[in-house]
């Protein structure tokens, strides 16, 4: 209906790679990520391409996670949180989330230190 490169569809892979995670199939819900965030790059304007890669690395980021995948977890909420400090700056509450899921990370890698410390810059 919408054609394979249209901007109308990248939220339905998204949405699609979310149902996937929920249900632990992780490896459909990756495939979802990764052709949103494909299409993302091939037809969005560079301003816009921020945003749209900002919901991806979370996304993919918080179920590398939720996996026990900690490194490529971490990488990308470190990328997802250079993005919404570039396009919305550090006191806004998308930032915060990032830290909170950072935080989880660290403490599910036995990493308490670092986990509080970031659960703690959630509150300031």
């Amino acid at each position: 209906m919408f054609g394979e490169n249209n901007i109308r569809i990248i939220p339905l892979y998204s949405s699609l790679g979310v149902l996937s995670r929920q249900k632990s199939d992780y490896e459909t819900a990756q495939k979802y990520f990764n052709k949103s965030l494909d299409l993302i790059k091939k037809i969005h304007k560079e301003e816009d391409v921020l945003a749209a890669r900002l919901y991806e690395y979370y996304n993919l980021g918080t179920m590398y996670n939720e996996m026990g995948r900690s490194d490529g977890s971490k990488k990308l909420l470190e990328q997802a949180l250079e993005i919404v400090s570039k396009i919305q700056g550090e006191k806004r509450p998308y930032y915060a989330q990032l830290y909170q899921s950072l935080g989880l990370l660290y403490y599910n890698k036995g990493d308490y230190k670092n986990g509080k410390n970031c659960l703690l810059y959630t509150s300031d």
